[in-house]
């Protein structure tokens, strides 16, 4: 078999460690990976043109003429996206869908860990909301608007496709979320987690059931242990031992309520003395966008407060009341373990909504108020059908395999659907 290439294009290099994970399989099938991002555009400026991370060749887009080039220089078999949601990976897609070049869109994240019926802007937070998208007007009106533009017009775009730009610009200066993708973020085949994940697909983008393959969460392989504790502990006695987990997620996961640090930091000393007051230790497992607040905290200044990373990340989760939770998907870490998991929907937090992968969870307590608190210190109930809504949530089963699944989706992608694809889970 003759080696085939394929490109991934992304917004920075961030992305990278969704393929990173995949490179042993894509070598298995004679892939050759080329990550390509626009980073230098503002979100991930002052990398190197080309650099190789962990084995996988990536490049930055300053060094081709255009995106539209990349595919001349690359000459890729397929281009798998990351996100099909930003307008720059659209403006590519529109060039790949021109010259018929197969796509795949792999979700690099549990989308139904957000309430995706409710992402726009809550009224009051609008002010936050216009603020950060002042602080990317340059970005914008420099790269992405001139590149979306000038895919539209070499690809012969539609007066509906017209409209709808000027409709996405509007939403996107109003803070309306749209629930539904525009028509050149479909790909061929789309990869998702789970199956809650699988029918947010179908209904964002349109797409036929039979193509969004379910491949698994690969947080389960990330952390180490994680597969094998699945369920074991949802019958356990939790509530008695001495520390909780608070596990964060970015900026933009909290609708920007929490976007300032010392706000942020401040929310966190507050939680942590008041589960003081239960005898519980608050430790912090955070968004890596949250690193000024991390290294804070690991300056030893709140001593009632220590912070865990991706090593210990399940160790601590065991030895924990369970967690407290921002929608994420390093949430999914205590649910698939089976401890009870607290909505932080308290203080700047109040009104946050959660996914249908964590709201419905059958030891999930929602957190209102900092006196709600108390609750860590008592039974969470593991109700009939916890452990098939764990095992809902986990994907296909044994997540070593998520890779090779990802990658089978790749290869039927590149022989135009003439691979079977990964079996649906049982």
């Amino acid at each position: 078999m003759s080696r085939r290439k394929l490109v991934v294009f992304d917004c920075w290099t961030k992305g990278s460690v969704h393929i990173i994970r995949l490179l042993e399989s894509l070598e298995a099938q004679r892939i050759d990976p080329v990550f390509v991002h626009v980073g230098s555009w503002g979100d991930d400026s002052g990398r190197p043109a080309s650099e190789t991370l962990s084995g996988l060749a990536v490049r930055d887009i300053r060094g081709y003429p255009g995106i539209r080039s990349v595919l001349d220089a690359e000459t890729p078999d397929a281009v798998l996206f990351l996100s099909l949601d930003p307008m720059v990976h659209r403006a590519f897609n529109r060039y790949c869908r021109q010259r018929r070049i197969p796509t795949v869109n792999l979700y690099p994240g549990l989308w139904s860990a957000q309430n995706y019926d409710e992402l726009s802007m809550d009224r009051r937070d609008i002010h936050l909301y216009w603020r950060w998208v002042a602080s990317r007007l340059t970005r914008f009106t420099r790269y992405v608007f001139p590149v979306y533009i000038w895919s539209m017009l070499r690809t012969g775009a539609a007066p509906r496709e017209w409209w709808s730009f000027v409709v996405e610009v509007y939403r996107k200066l109003a803070g309306v979320a749209m629930l539904g993708a525009p028509a050149d973020a479909a790909a061929d085949y789309i990869c998702v987690y789970n199956e809650h994940d699988a029918r947010h697909a179908v209904g964002k983008y349109g797409a036929a059931a039979d193509r969004v393959v379910q491949v698994g969460v690969p947080d389960l392989i990330k952390f180490g242990g994680l597969e094998g504790a699945l369920g074991r502990y949802c019958d356990e006695a939790s509530e008695m031992y001495p520390q909780v987990v608070y596990i964060g997620t970015g900026k933009r996961g909290t609708r920007l309520r929490m976007a300032d640090s010392d706000q942020y930091l401040r929310h966190l000393v507050e939680t942590g003395a008041t589960l003081a007051r239960h005898d519980k230790r608050l430790v912090c497992k955070l968004h890596y966008s949250r690193a000024d607040v991390i290294a804070e905290l690991e300056r030893g200044a709140h001593p009632g407060i220590s912070v865990c990373h991706d090593d210990d990340f399940v160790a601590t989760l065991e030895a924990s009341c369970g967690a407290i939770i921002e929608p994420s998907t390093a949430a999914l870490v205590p649910l698939v373990m089976g401890k009870p998991v607290f909505l932080a929907q308290y203080g700047k937090l109040s009104g946050l909504t959660f996914g249908p992968a964590l709201q419905a969870y059958p030891r999930a307590r929602s957190i209102v108020s900092l006196d709600d608190l108390r609750w860590v210190a008592a039974p969470v109930e593991s109700p009939a059908g916890t452990e098939d809504w764990i095992r809902s949530v986990a994907g296909p089963l044994p997540t070593a395999a998520m890779p090779a699944r990802v990658v089978r989706v790749i290869a039927t992608a590149m022989n135009g659907g003439s691979e079977p694809l990964p079996a649906p889970p049982a």
